[in-house]
């Protein structure tokens, strides 16, 4: 007990002379925490209405660019996303298609009707 005790007490001195040795008022892993709790906050964004999508499917101005509107409204995958996307990766009887996400994970998501019927027409 007295062995844990006397441990304890050394590593608060080390730890009060690592401090006092530091340059600054406040030592700069604090200000690290704060930076990273400022970044933790979540921010969820605003997505597009259904006046807005039918506003962008309009305007498209070829049967690609209404595929690619769609299957982006549909899925919800990002833009990178997209781009990386191949033929041979989308199953069109089954609706679905396997992307790389973040991080190089791998994973599936599915589409609606209308944007099977823009992208076999885009064929």
């Amino acid at each position: 007990m007295k062995n844990k005790k006397l441990i304890d007490e050394y590593k608060k001195a080390q730890e009060k002379e690592f401090e006092d040795s530091l340059p600054m008022e406040r030592p700069l892993f604090y200000e690290l925490f704060d930076y990273l709790d400022d970044k933790s906050e979540t921010v969820i964004k605003e997505t597009y209405s259904d006046e807005e999508l039918e506003k962008m499917r309009d305007s498209a101005e070829n049967i690609r660019d209404l595929a690619l509107i769609d299957i982006l409204a549909s899925t919800g995958m990002r833009i990178g996303e997209l781009v990386l996307l191949n033929r041979e990766d989308i199953d069109f009887n089954e609706r679905e298609c396997i992307i790389f996400g973040k991080g190089k994970k791998e994973r599936v998501v599915y589409f609606d009707a209308r944007t099977k019927i823009h992208f076999s027409s885009y064929k």
